[in-house]
């Protein structure tokens, strides 16, 4: 939770609201007569602040409320709603639990604290746009995009950059395949990347990066890594000498030797130095895209294209960096490596976030090991992407999930079950304080959405809950939660 600042204390607010409430009320009585309106009040209001407001306009005070007066008096039930939400409020905020989130870079679950009080930097790896987004990426990008959403719930302003990797071998080697300009080919699947994450309600990014825009930043932090003594040149590029940093390795608590299937990951030559040595800039090759630099034409290899978008766009520090848990070694390791090699601060950024794999027959879901269902062919076979995104929220964003048919059809089902509630319900309520409080608490435990969805469900079975506050209660969640439930219109109060 940001924290926020009140001119006046606790005490002094609540008398305020209490003066200006009791106020209502008493124009109320001396309008309609000496009957007790506060009956039952005191004792539900802290922990049912509706069945309080229920209790206080009683049936027996009904026809006396339906009198008329000379001011009238509705605006007495949406006073005290406001009353007790009010005070509820206040002491959630003198009270309240700070964000904890897991970091990578420490392996705790830590109390969040951005660089800069209530604002927060994030970044997220993008995709390598060579092919269609399978669901695997699906769940990264609707997880993380959950948990920006929880921040900004949470009254954080964040800044939330995604980039696009748009100059890569993968995509050179498809375009050949296809034989297309990568430039082309790179367009074609940015573009149904971006559809597909909109039909995902995945929103909350503020800036889609692509390398290629950001060719003249890459070039500069090349060069600095050179001129510092931290690139070496051989044959076919400037690469990163991994022993001029003696941090290499902290993220993931490994190098190459350490790495397992990673190893295939880093650039290969025998002429480079160590062998966990990854290439910051390719020399132009027959064929392939290239920029001239006056350390020789060429493009930029993978790792530095990141860090020249985040230096240029959230600075040399930063608060989040998202990503798969497959990214830890070696694209974040590099990461760290060439940022603080170039700007001389530590750490580049405070807490490193990784979202578990979705597995397929208990193996990771990927488009080298050919295992995958695209985003596209889920939605073709009839599920609504509000349902795939509720499947995804049902884990715990670094959590594993094993996806099966069997899975998406139940979450599927919960979700339209939700669905229906929702536009089944009259409008005209507030949201609930009680229960916004819940909600809140499992977001700011490490984003546990199905923590939070299980309070959703608690919400709807509470049948101390006016159906009224039910649907403004729900409709602020979904603030978080992203499935685009809507009201019916037809519906009234």
């Amino acid at each position: 939770m940001a924290p926020q600042t009140f001119s006046c204390s606790l005490t002094a607010s609540v008398e305020v609201l209490a003066d200006t409430y009791f106020s209502l009320i008493r124009f109320h009585v001396f309008q309609n007569g000496p009957k007790s309106i506060l009956s039952g009040l005191p004792s539900v209001v802290f922990s049912k602040p509706a069945t309080a407001v229920e209790r206080l306009f009683s049936p027996d005070l009904k026809p006396m409320l339906n009198e008329p007066t000379a001011i009238r008096a509705p605006s007495i039930k949406s006073a005290a709603c406001l009353f007790i939400n009010s005070i509820l409020a206040i002491v959630s905020y003198n009270t309240y639990v700070a964000t904890k989130l897991y970091n990578t870079l420490t392996g705790k679950l830590e109390e969040f604290e951005p660089i800069e009080s209530g604002k927060v930097k994030v970044f997220v790896c993008g995709p390598t746009v060579y092919d269609f987004s399978h669901i695997g990426h699906g769940k990264t990008y609707t997880q993380f995009d959950t948990i920006v959403r929880a921040l900004r719930y949470s009254d954080y302003e964040v800044s939330y950059v995604i980039n696009i990797t748009d100059i890569d071998d993968k995509i050179i080697k498809r375009a050949h395949e296809r034989s297309m300009e990568p430039s082309a080919l790179a367009e074609e699947y940015e573009k149904a990347y971006l559809e597909d994450m909109r039909s995902l309600n995945n929103t909350s990014a503020d800036k889609y990066a692509r390398a290629h825009d950001y060719i003249p930043e890459i070039k500069g932090q090349v060069k600095r890594l050179i001129e510092k003594g931290f690139a070496y040149k051989i044959s076919d590029g400037y690469y990163f000498d991994t022993k001029s940093f003696s941090d290499y390795g902290k993220l993931s608590g490994r190098d190459t030797l350490k790495a397992g299937d990673a190893v295939s990951r880093i650039d290969e030559n025998p002429e480079k130095k160590n062998p966990g040595d990854f290439c910051l800039w390719k020399f132009k090759k027959e064929g392939e895209p290239f920029w001239s630099a006056d350390f020789g034409d060429g493009r930029p290899g993978w790792h530095i294209e990141d860090t020249a978008i985040t230096e240029t766009l959230l600075g040399q520090q930063y608060d989040i960096h998202g990503g798969a848990i497959d990214l830890i070694f070696p694209h974040h390791e590099a990461e760290i490596a060439q940022m603080e090699s170039v700007s001389g601060k530590s750490p580049f950024v405070r807490y490193w976030l990784h979202s578990g794999f979705l597995n397929i027959k208990s193996e990771k879901m990927s488009k080298s090991l050919g295992n995958f269902l695209t985003i596209r062919e889920v939605v073709e076979k009839g599920v609504s992407p509000s349902a795939l995104r509720y499947y995804f929220l049902t884990a715990q964003y670094r959590t594993p999930m094993d996806f099966s048919w069997e899975g998406l059809e139940a979450a599927g089902n919960a979700f339209h079950k939700l669905e229906k509630f929702v536009a089944s319900l009259p409008r005209g309520g507030v949201v609930d304080t009680l229960y916004k409080n819940k909600f809140k608490e499992k977001l700011e435990n490490d984003f546990n959405t199905p923590q939070a969805l299980s309070v959703v469900w608690g919400l709807i079975k509470d049948k101390e809950v006016s159906l009224e506050d039910k649907l403004a209660t729900i409709l602020d969640f979904d603030k978080v939660l992203g499935l685009a439930l809507r009201p019916s219109p037809q519906v009234s109060h």
